[in-house]
């Protein structure tokens, strides 16, 4: 009477089964959930990341570089090769650090052009790879704020008649910035007035520019003769386009020559006049630069530039395009800025080796 079927009890046992199953399945869940946990955790300590620092490059952080940086497929082989050769560290961390980086490829730039035939074709992708690497690590710098510039930083800002004077960053704090300023700044009637916003352009070293609105506070005339300004900080940067290539801040004699199409817009046949004129080359970069001249050259005119590539004694030219052109007040000249339209690959090279230090 009190029993319970056949039946019945086959259930019971079903239902124990599950539970039981149930059990161990949430138990296991468990214990992958606090191994899981515990392995987060030692790849986010301090010496696992170290460790993981210092072994040597495989092929798998080529393959995470590549994504990283947007690499082809012939740099990604070229930097095979490099960290082979020279048993780098990992190059996940590696291509943060840039000192050390560029010490390596300095190394292997003065192999490319010493120990062996010289290759322009594979120097080229070599530079190519080097400046990738370098702006794969400045998007993770990337600034919105002008806190993070340093003393000694140039910008560029612009009176209320919008002409733009050349000013450097003399010191910074948390209630503002300095900026040594030209007499004729100080003494123009277009300058910011206190109180008003003026717009203030820079460029960081690897080429990403900002723009940004800052308030002038004051100016000051300090006990050395200096004129200063004191603006405020923003914390609204915008990201403007970013340069093709690493520029080189420099003082570099040229000479130009406007050049002439004597063809057709469709085909374009060039020709160089006698006539030079001089300038100043400010920076440089692989794919333009920066010129000062006393001449007032208007935008979309071509020009053929001469000068010598600082750390190398060839004399080279290139066919560039002028694509805007400022008046500099203190100065008294114009600021000329081309972009190169016509450049011979070792003269990129040469410029490329320049800007990164690898001749001096």
């Amino acid at each position: 009477m009190g029993g319970i079927s056949p039946l019945e009890a086959r259930g019971q046992s079903y239902l124990y089964l599950f539970i039981t199953v149930v059990l161990i399945i949430l138990a296991l869940l468990a214990v992958i959930a606090v191994l899981y946990f515990k392995f987060l955790q030692m790849i986010h300590s301090r010496e696992w990341i170290e460790s993981q620092k210092n072994k040597e490059t495989r092929q798998k952080d080529i393959t995470y570089m590549g994504g990283e940086a947007n690499l082809t497929g012939a740099e990604k082989t070229r930097l095979w090769h490099i960290c082979r050769r020279y048993h780098a560290r990992n190059i996940r961390y590696l291509y943060r650090a840039e000192k050390e980086l560029n010490e390596l490829f300095k190394t292997e730039y003065d192999r490319m052009t010493t120990q062996q035939n010289r290759n322009e074709e594979k120097i080229a992708t070599f530079f190519s790879l080097r400046y990738k690497l370098e702006a794969a690590h400045e998007k993770k710098l990337m600034i919105n704020s002008t806190f993070n510039l340093q003393p000694g930083q140039a910008v560029t800002m612009y009176d209320r008649n919008m002409t733009p004077w050349s000013l450097t960053l003399d010191s910074s704090d948390k209630n503002g910035m300095s900026f040594i300023i030209p007499e004729e700044f100080e003494k123009s009637s277009a300058r910011p007035k206190p109180l008003e916003k003026s717009a203030l352009i820079f460029s960081l070293t690897t080429g990403l520019t900002y723009q940004c609105a800052v308030r002038c506070a004051r100016y000051e005339h300090l006990p050395n003769g200096k004129h200063v300004l004191f603006v405020t900080h923003s914390t609204n940067l915008k990201l403007m386009q970013r340069r093709g290539s690493k520029r080189m801040i420099t003082e570099i004699p040229s000479q130009f020559s406007a050049v002439r199409n004597i063809g057709t817009a469709k085909k374009p046949k060039y020709e160089v006049l006698e006539r030079k004129y001089d300038g100043t080359i400010l920076d440089i970069s692989a794919t333009g630069c920066k010129f000062s001249c006393a001449m007032p050259i208007k935008k979309d005119q071509d020009l053929q530039i001469y000068f010598k590539v600082p750390g190398f004694d060839e004399d080279c030219e290139v066919h560039g395009r002028i694509v805007r052109t400022k008046f500099s007040p203190e100065k008294e000249k114009f600021i000329i800025h081309v972009k190169f339209i016509d450049i011979d690959i070792s003269v990129r090279n040469d410029i490329y080796a320049a800007v990164y230090g690898f001749k001096s």
